[in-house]
């Protein structure tokens, strides 16, 4: 999200729920540091709230399936405190994890997906073509970057890049970083089985209809054959 100056101010008395919400993130010590600024831009897994559209919000979206796979690794990576697959899939459907289950996420986002204060960004498309995916993100926050620029910073947002920054972020907080999936799509097939997808799509049909994003059982027999 990209608040200027004056949506800051704007945000009147949701300001501190805001500014709580931030806690000790990298966020909330970027706000503190800078607080001249008259740009900045933050990043978060919060679920929809009516302030985020007083900044410009960009939103990007993951194949639900992917998306679920990729967050147990994640939690697994950064110091093991993910539950075994099952158990996790169950509390994303039920809507018991931190900032909410894939469906109900997405569905809070995509109400308001038509405020032209908000960009939907599709990940797949940013795999495709990250450059042009960039230079999306950046017209929506009205900032003007030349090509060569744009195409540095892709180079710099590398998958070994990524890796990287989770390395020493988890050295920061004691932790160990096993390493990420390798990005990608459709790497769903590899982990879920019939039954748990059947449930998923079960609980998450809509959103992933909302998005265009499909997932069958044809997709997944022929991973199994």
């Amino acid at each position: 999200m990209l608040i200027d100056a004056m949506d800051e101010q704007g945000l009147g008395g949701d300001r501190p729920r805001w500014l709580a919400g931030l806690g000790r993130s990298f966020c909330r010590r970027d706000l503190d540091r800078y607080p001249s600024l008259s740009r900045r831009v933050f990043k978060s897994h919060d679920r929809f709230a009516p302030f985020y559209l007083r900044g410009r919000v960009v939103y990007i979206v993951r194949h639900g399936l992917d998306a679920t796979v990729s967050y147990h690794h994640y939690r697994t990576a950064m110091g093991g405190k993910a539950s075994d697959w099952e158990t996790f899939l169950d509390r994303c459907l039920d809507d018991r994890v931190r900032h909410g289950g894939w469906h109900r996420h997405v569905e809070t986002w995509l109400e308001h997906r038509a405020d032209p204060a908000m960009l939907v960004v599709r990940y797949e498309r940013m795999i495709e073509n990250p450059e042009h995916e960039l230079a999306r993100v950046l017209d929506h926050y009205q900032v003007i970057v030349p090509p060569d620029r744009i195409q540095r910073a892709v180079e710099r947002a590398s998958l070994q890049a990524v890796h990287g920054s989770f390395q020493q972020r988890a050295r920061n907080e004691g932790k160990a970083f096993s390493g990420g999936l390798g990005g990608g799509t459709g790497r769903w097939r590899e982990r879920f089985s019939e039954t748990q997808w059947q449930r998923f799509m079960m609980r998450s049909g809509k959103a992933m209809a909302l998005l265009g994003y499909t997932a069958t059982a044809d997709d997944l027999a022929r991973h199994v054959a």
